[in-house]
């Protein structure tokens, strides 16, 4: 049986697969402000990542995570204590 996970964006458009490669999962980070960092080393492989929210007290409040070419971006929003797992696939 085949197995993976795809993410699509709102047009449809495929923005995550993992249903062609394994992943590997490099690290993980604590969230304590605003900040950024670059996945190098991997020159052939594809970023990604997933954040895992603190509660915040403030319904619906979530850092705001996201990938740009190879770098990981986020914007605590007042939210501190979230994590963000990432790796390449």
């Amino acid at each position: 049986m085949a197995g993976g996970l795809q993410v699509f964006d709102e047009q449809g458009r495929v923005k995550v697969d993992f249903s062609k490669r394994f992943t590997r999962v490099l690290g993980k980070l604590t969230l304590s402000g605003d900040g950024e960092f670059t996945i190098d080393g991997f020159p052939n492989l594809d970023p990604w990542c997933i954040i895992y929210p603190r509660a915040s007290g403030r319904r619906g409040v979530v850092p705001l995570v996201r990938r740009t070419g190879r770098k990981i971006i986020w914007r605590n929003q007042g939210v501190r204590g979230s994590v963000v797992v990432y790796g390449v696939c």
